[in-house]
C-alpha cells in the first residue's frame, strides 16, 4: 500500500492535542490508501480525492481529522518506521509530548514547548513530503508551516476572476522555485474583486480589475485562454438568457439539463394548477408590487422588504408541502431549495422568518449573492428587495450585471424571481432611459424584456387566486396590467433646441413624453441644451 496525502491548509497554529483529546483548529488532512498496481491518472485521482473529502465532510472545522491529529498519526507511524534517525526523533517527540501534558511547572512546560516546537518543525518538513495535493487560500500559502516545505509542480488558482493581482501573486511568490505551470480558473463576468477605498485613485482602479481579466483581455493576446462553453447545471429555460446576455450565445446545455427527473416532475405538479398564468417554463417571475416597500433593516445600512419575505415564505411552504404524491415524482426537500438575495438585511429577515416557522421551513438555506459565488442549487428563489414607491427605478445596486450573472445562474431545475416586476415591466414598455440608455443597467433592462418576451411574469392577482383561493387562474392577466406606451403625435410642434431632440413631442407643450421618458438614446446626447434636460430649450424629446 502506498500513501497519498491531500491536505486542506488553514493559517493557524499547529498545536498538539489537548488532554481531552480535542484537536486544535487549523490544517486538515485526508488519508487515502491507493492499492499498488491500481495507479490512476493524476487528474482523476485528484478529483476523486476532492469528492471523497467533500462527501465525507472531512473539511468541516469540527472534523476529527484535523491537521494536528493527522500529524501525530504520521509521527506515530514514523516512530516505528524503517528510518532509524527519523524514527528516533519521532519517539523523542512523542515522549516530550507526553511529559508536557503531565508537567505542571511553568518553566519546565516552557522548555518542553520549545523542544516540541523544534521537533515538530522537523517532522512537519518530512510530513509535507508525503503530500501530493494541498488545498489552501492564496494568502495562507505564505504561512511558515507550508512555505518552503511543500513544493508543488503546478498551481491551480480557482475563482481567479474575483482575486486581485496581489492576491494571485502571493502563492506564485511562495512556490516560485518549484512551479512549472500555473492555471487561473474563473469568470470575470461574475463577481469582481472587492476594493474598499475612500478615494477612487489609481490604486483603486488597479485593484478593481482581476489579474485574470487583465490577462484574458490582453490586446496582444499573449496569454492563451480557453472558454468552457458546455454547461451541465442550468435547465435550458434558465440558461438561455444567461448565454445570450453574458456569453454571446455560446453556452451549450448538456442534454442532461433538459432531461425530466423526479424533481422536475414534482415541480410540474406543484405549479400545474397555476396554468394558464404559468407557461410551463422553469423560469418564473412573481410580481410583488402592491403594498411592498424596501426599508432599512434595523441598526444597519442594508434593506429589507417584508412583502417579499412573505412571498418567499409562501413559495417555500408550497414547495416543501409537496411530498411526492404523484407517481414518478419526488418529495421536494428543504435541501433542494436556496433563497438568494443581494441584501444582507433581507437575508437576516428571511432567516428569522423561516426559523420562526419551524419544521421544514427552518431548514431552508438563505444566502447573499456574494455567498453564492461558486455554488449551485436545485431550486433558487431570488428576492430582489428594491421597491421605492413613487421611484420604482431607483433600484440601487441590484442591476449590476456581474451580480445578476451570479444570481440567475445558480439554479439547476427551477428559478423563481420575486420583485417589483409590474413597475419594471411598465418602464420597459415606456422605454425608460434607466433601462435602455445607462450602460450599467442594460443587463437588467435585457432581463425585464426577456421576461416579457417569454411571458414568464405572474401577476399578484393570479398568484392570490392560486395560493389563497386554491383555484386555477381563469386567464393570464399580467400583460393586461401594463399601460401601452403613447404613440408620438403627428405634428408635435417645433422647438428651438439643437438636434433631432428639439423636434420631439414635448418641444414646448405637454409633459406626457417627459413623464414617460420616451426618447431615442441616439439623439439624447445631441439634444442637450441650455433650456432643459433634453431637447435644448424646447424641453424633452420623443421617440
Amino acid at each position: 500500500m502506498s500513501y497519498c496525502g491531500v491536505v486542506r491548509f488553514r493559517s493557524a497554529y499547529i498545536k498538539p492535542a489537548k488532554k481531552d483529546g480535542k484537536g486544535g483548529k487549523g490544517r486538515k488532512i485526508v488519508d487515502i490508501n491507493v492499492p499498488e498496481g491500481e495507479a490512476e491518472d493524476a487528474g482523476d485521482l485528484a478529483w476523486k480525492l476532492v469528492m471523497q473529502s467533500t462527501q465525507a465532510g472531512l473539511f468541516d472545522k469540527t472534523d476529527p481529522n484535523a491537521y494536528n491529529v493527522q500529524l501525530l498519526r504520521f509521527i506515530t507511524r514514523t516512530a516505528s518506521g524503517p528510518r532509524p534517525e527519523l524514527a528516533k526523533k519521532a519517539r523523542e517527540y512523542l515522549e516530550s509530548l507526553a511529559r508536557s501534558r503531565e508537567s505542571e511547572g511553568k518553566q519546565d512546560s516552557k522548555k518542553l514547548r520549545q523542544k516540541l516546537a523544534g521537533l515538530e518543525d522537523e517532522m512537519a518538513t518530512e510530513f509535507w513530503k508525503t503530500v501530493d495535493v494541498a488545498f489552501t487560500t492564496c494568502n495562507a500559502s505564505c504561512h511558515d508551516a507550508i512555505w518552503g516545505r511543500f513544493r508543488p509542480d503546478f498551481a491551480f488558482i480557482d475563482e481567479a476572476g474575483q482575486a486581485t493581482a496581489p492576491t494571485i501573486a502571493t502563492p506564485l511568490a511562495a512556490f516560485i522555485e518549484s512551479l512549472t505551470g500555473v492555471m487561473l480558473v474563473g469568470d470575470h463576468l461574475q463577481l469582481l474583486p472587492v476594493s474598499v477605498s475612500e478615494d477612487r485613485n489609481e490604486g483603486y482602479e488597479a485593484l478593481r480589475i482581476s489579474l485574470f481579466q487583465a490577462l484574458k483581455d490582453d490586446a496582444l493576446q499573449r496569454y492563451p485562454s480557453i472558454t468552457l462553453t458546455h454547461q451541465y447545471r442550468m435547465h435550458p429555460d434558465i440558461a438561455s438568457w444567461i448565454s445570450q446576455q453574458f456569453y454571446e450565445g455560446k453556452l451549450t446545455p448538456d442534454p442532461s439539463t433538459s432531461r425530466q427527473t423526479e424533481l422536475g416532475r414534482a415541480i410540474d405538479q406543484v405549479f400545474g394548477t397555476l396554468k394558464p398564468a404559468w407557461n410551463g417554463r422553469r423560469r418564473i417571475a412573481l410580481d410583488v408590487s402592491h403594498g411592498a416597500q424596501s426599508i432599512v433593516y434595523p441598526n444597519t445600512q442594508s434593506s429589507q422588504n417584508l412583502a417579499e419575505v412573505q412571498r418567499v415564505l409562501d413559495i417555500v411552504h408550497m414547495l416543501t408541502g409537496y411530498r411526492g404524491q404523484a407517481l414518478g415524482t419526488a418529495a421536494i426537500e428543504p435541501e433542494n431549495i436556496m433563497v438568494i438575495t443581494p441584501y444582507a438585511g433581507q437575508r437576516r429577515a428571511l432567516v428569522q422568518t423561516l426559523l420562526s416557522q419551524g419544521g421544514l421551513a427552518a431548514r431552508i438555506r438563505v444566502r447573499t449573492t456574494a455567498q453564492m459565488q461558486g455554488h449551485e442549487t436545485d431550486i433558487a428563489i431570488i428576492s430582489f428587495v428594491s421597491n421605492r414607491p413613487g421611484y420604482p427605478m431607483q433600484t440601487g445596486f441590484i442591476t449590476q450585471k456581474n451580480q445578476l450573472n451570479v444570481e440567475l445562474s445558480r439554479a439547476k431545475h427551477l428559478e423563481i424571481l420575486v420583485g417589483n416586476f409590474l413597475a419594471w415591466c411598465q418602464a420597459d414598455e415606456d422605454q425608460n432611459q434607466y433601462l435602455n440608455m445607462w450602460r450599467e443597467n442594460r443587463a437588467f433592462g435585457s432581463l425585464i424584456k426577456s421576461l416579457r418576451d417569454t411571458r414568464d411574469v405572474i401577476s399578484e392577482m393570479d398568484w392570490h387566486t392560486f395560493s389563497v383561493d386554491f383555484q386555477s387562474p381563469r386567464q393570464r392577466n399580467f400583460e393586461n396590467l401594463i399601460t401601452p406606451a403613447p404613440q408620438p403625435a403627428a405634428n408635435p410642434g417645433r422647438g428651438r433646441g439643437r438636434g433631432n431632440a428639439a423636434r420631439g413631442a414635448n418641444a414646448r407643450g405637454g409633459a406626457a413624453a417627459r413623464d414617460r421618458q420616451r426618447f431615442d438614446p441616439r439623439n439624447a446626447v445631441r439634444g442637450f441644451g441650455r433650456g432643459g434636460n433634453l431637447g435644448g430649450r424646447g424641453g424633452a424629446s420623443a421617440a
